[in-house]
């Protein structure tokens, strides 16, 4: 299991602190520590908060070694999504460039970076549909 490397590897990559994802996640720092060393590990609830924090799956977050790529499991791209879905990502990305817009005059750099990396994620999600869910058409 790839769990607490992963977690590790993750927050590194977004450039949050163990407290920073411990507050995201509603748990201490000292919780993620023994997470990341493997001391314990997380609820299901807080595994789901994690993979959301990380802006990965849980099955990416269990069973894939994010900084090198194996894969125990791989999670399946969903090719072509309900119509209700792209509309629904389509009204997500409109509220996520407003959001944008106001990250630009705060002064909270890991927000834009987490914006950057959900606009990632529905590009890797739906290759097929990105330009009309972003508006990149």
């Amino acid at each position: 299991m790839f769990l607490p490397n992963n977690i590790r590897y993750l927050r590194k990559k977004l450039g949050m602190t163990q407290e920073e994802l411990g507050e995201a996640v509603g748990v201490t720092n000292a919780v993620i520590g023994k997470w990341e060393r493997g001391d314990s590990s997380p609820t299901p609830e807080a595994l789901a908060w994690l993979a959301d924090t990380l802006l990965v799956t849980i099955d990416d977050l269990v069973l894939a070694n994010k900084e090198t790529g194996e894969t125990l499991h791989l999670t399946p791209k969903y090719q072509n999504p309900p119509e209700e879905i792209v509309s629904l990502l389509a009204r997500l990305n409109r509220q996520l460039d407003e959001a944008e817009e106001l990250i630009k005059v705060s002064k909270e750099p890991h927000i834009a970076k987490r914006l950057i990396e959900i606009k990632k994620r529905i590009r890797d999600r739906f290759p097929d549909q990105a330009d009309e869910i972003l508006g990149d058409n």
